[in-house]
């Protein structure tokens, strides 16, 4: 069998009826499966009302310098605003 029948034959069976590809994106009834951001993932939450909340960053160490109120600061949530919160619900569609 010379090189080319054989690349013949894989493409026949490549573009068979029973071995092709849907071309459909969509199945009937069903939607896409969205992606989530890893990394807003990880650093937001989402709220019961539609907000998003995260923790403030600079706490944990290297803060023997910082005043008590601005360490009482850094440890209260910080509420994403309307700019962050539409962009929110783009990467965490499923929150």
């Amino acid at each position: 069998m010379s090189w080319f029948t054989t690349l013949r034959s894989s493409i026949s069976l490549l573009t068979s009826p029973s071995r092709a590809f849907s071309t459909t994106a969509v199945a009937a009834g069903k939607e896409y499966k969205l992606k989530t951001h890893q990394g807003a993932k990880k650093r937001w939450k989402a709220m019961p009302s539609g907000d998003f909340k995260r923790w403030k960053c600079s706490k944990t160490h290297n803060n023997s310098h910082l005043a008590r109120a601005r360490l009482h600061t850094l440890g209260l949530p910080s509420f994403a605003n309307a700019g962050q919160r539409r962009q929110l619900k783009r990467l965490l569609p499923y929150a």
